[in-house]
């Protein structure tokens, strides 16, 4: 995917989108298919040993399950007629999609495995069932899809910082050499993050309140409350709500990170 990721922009992501969208949902039917209520003797209820701390350490990972609302602005660039009902009949159908495919993921892995279901719950399934082995390529065939959705923004976004959105005062050279520079290093962290991290869940609750918890949550709430703190809203309900989101969103992040932190250092996670 290095070659794409290089590409300028991002456009007739519809192919790509279909394919991810199926093989996450072929390993949602594996889970379904393969799960077996009765076996999972603990799956109801609060696992023993759980605490404050595991449950705060856990709770990025739902999270980050927000964070597939960057790729909004992707979707409607993507719209050849781009109005506000075309967005939001798109938002409902996305939603809803997820909703139909998350739900079953969550749920029947843990009937069936209860609390030792791991973060992927694919490998807790057998491996000598050929579906499985399938199930296993089109895991990946599926985060690669989505992988240069996240890619490509990366870099821009980093570009417009380091330059402070003056990347045209620059030489026809430099921009190349920043350009490329920064591609090969938002390509490479994310290789060597997977190379030497054993745990899927870990890095989603690193992710989850770290980066999603931002663009979900915090940037939102204080964009919101930034735009209309000097107006007649700002005694709206909608207003305080936003003020109160905001203000939980932030209390969240040392919380949660310290939570992570502590359950690492003694062995928990």
């Amino acid at each position: 995917m290095a070659p794409v990721c290089m590409a300028k922009s991002v456009k007739n992501t519809f192919i790509t989108n279909v394919l991810a969208v199926v093989t996450i949902g072929y390993c949602v039917i594996l889970g379904v298919i393969y799960a077996y209520p009765s076996a999972g003797d603990d799956s109801a209820g609060v696992p023993e040993g759980s605490s404050v701390a595991s449950v705060l350490a856990k709770l990025p990972i739902f999270i980050f399950a927000f964070t597939c609302h960057q790729n909004m602005f992707l979707t409607a660039n993507d719209l050849r007629h781009r109005t506000q009902k075309h967005l939001d009949i798109v938002i409902v159908a996305a939603e809803s999609t997820a909703m139909l495919l998350y739900i079953p993921a969550v749920i029947f892995p843990y009937l069936t495995y209860g609390s030792s279901a791991q973060a992927n719950f694919v490998l807790n399934i057998d491996l000598g069932y050929v579906p499985v082995q399938i199930g296993y390529v089109a895991l990946a065939i599926g985060v690669l899809c989505s992988y240069t959705l996240q890619v490509v923004p990366t870099i821009r976004s980093l570009i417009v910082l380091v330059t402070r959105d003056k990347e045209d005062q620059l030489s026809t050279i430099k921009r190349r050499i920043l350009f490329y520079s920064v591609a090969a290093l938002c390509q490479l962290a994310p290789v060597a993050t997977a190379v030497a991290v054993r745990s899927l869940g870990v890095t989603f609750s690193f992710v989850g309140i770290i980066g999603s918890n931002t663009i979900s949550y915090i940037m939102p709430s204080f964009l919101f409350c930034a735009m209309y703190r000097k107006s007649k809203l700002r005694k709206d309900a909608k207003y305080v709500m936003s003020s109160l989101l905001l203000l939980l969103s932030l209390v969240l992040v040392p919380v949660c990170i310290g939570s992570l932190i502590q359950q690492i250092i003694t062995g928990k996670i």
